[in-house]
């Protein structure tokens, strides 16, 4: 299974591409990477959506591939355009993440700077981080927002597993009542 984490931004963005084999990463064909989308201190609205539309017109293959794109909750309007253009292209894929809900799912620090570390920590068990290529926190939480975005939808498949199942017993017991009062 291919699955993409995004942590959006214009000049660090981190853009991850795992490759599972159940939910063991294969770390010879995972991939993370921090991506300059945008070299400006101002930037537009347009400016993101075309940066965005290009961007995933250049990873076409893998967006289209992925089984989960899991994107992180943004509050800033400029990001959420980021979040929208791949919600419109990939609607049955993407996944939003809280951070607070990646953090309790991995049991990341609350602390900004500790949290980065954390992050950094972490996606090194699952694939290889770059050294000495800069900033790399926002590759690695790209890499930890893709795992925890198929987490969160296979525990919503499993729900709805459930769920379905709930209400098929329950259909079963009132024909099963039904037929009893006929006979």
């Amino acid at each position: 299974m291919k699955v993409i984490g995004v942590d959006a931004g214009y000049v660090n963005m981190g853009y991850a591409v795992l490759h599972l084999d159940g939910m063991e990463v294969d770390r010879t064909r995972s991939t993370i990477e921090r991506v300059t989308l945008l070299r400006k201190k101002h930037v537009s609205h347009d400016d993101m959506r075309k940066a965005v539309v290009k961007f995933v017109g250049e990873r076409a293959a893998d967006f289209e591939a992925a089984e989960v794109i899991a994107l992180e909750r943004q509050k800033k309007a400029l990001f959420q355009i980021f979040n929208t253009v791949l919600w419109t292209l990939f609607s049955d894929k993407v996944v939003f993440v809280h951070p607070l809900n990646m953090s309790k799912v991995w049991g990341l620090s609350k602390i900004r700077d500790q949290k980065k570390q954390d992050t950094i920590k972490l996606a090194r068990r699952f694939v290889d981080v770059p050294r000495g290529k800069g900033k790399i926190d926002d590759a690695c939480d790209a890499a930890i927002l893709a795992l925890t975005g198929v987490i969160r939808k296979k525990k919503w498949e499993v729900d709805q597993l459930l769920k379905f199942v709930k209400e098929a017993d329950e259909r079963s017991e009132n024909t099963a009542g039904k037929r009893r009062r006929v006979e």
